[in-house]
């Protein structure tokens, strides 16, 4: 496996053909592979895509999409939005109010004091 670790990227990634780590504010998308991907200060969307992926949204209001496999979602701060799609996922939203979309699979949600919706998940 191959990782690759970005300081800061502004705008859009593309997506590789190998397994990464990334750090960056925007629009993330990963691989095909297992993927670490952390966003930076102000909203992000991140795409994990396939692969056991661990998406971490950094500070403000995110949007994290897992996709296949089984994936570890953390919104961290704000009130983030997490959709752990296809497989057994982790959702951790952090401390504000956020939303929970867990998706085929047994999905574990936590951190869900304050929440406004939540659907699909097996587990708190």
């Amino acid at each position: 496996m191959k990782l690759v670790k970005l300081l800061m990227v502004v705008g859009t990634l593309a997506a590789a053909s190998f397994a990464s780590s990334v750090e960056a504010r925007g629009t993330h998308y990963g691989t095909g592979g297992d993927d670490i991907i952390i966003g930076g200060t102000g909203t992000d969307i991140i795409y994990g895509y396939d692969g056991n992926d661990r998406l971490y949204g950094g500070t403000g209001a995110d949007v994290i999409y897992g996709g296949n496999g089984n994936d570890k979602l953390y919104g961290e701060t704000a009130a983030d939005t997490l959709f752990g799609g296809n497989g057994n996922d982790y959702l951790d939203g952090g401390t504000a109010g956020d939303s929970y979309y867990g998706g085929a699979g047994y999905d574990i949600c936590k951190n869900i004091t304050g929440t406004p919706y939540f659907n699909s998940c097996e587990s708190f």
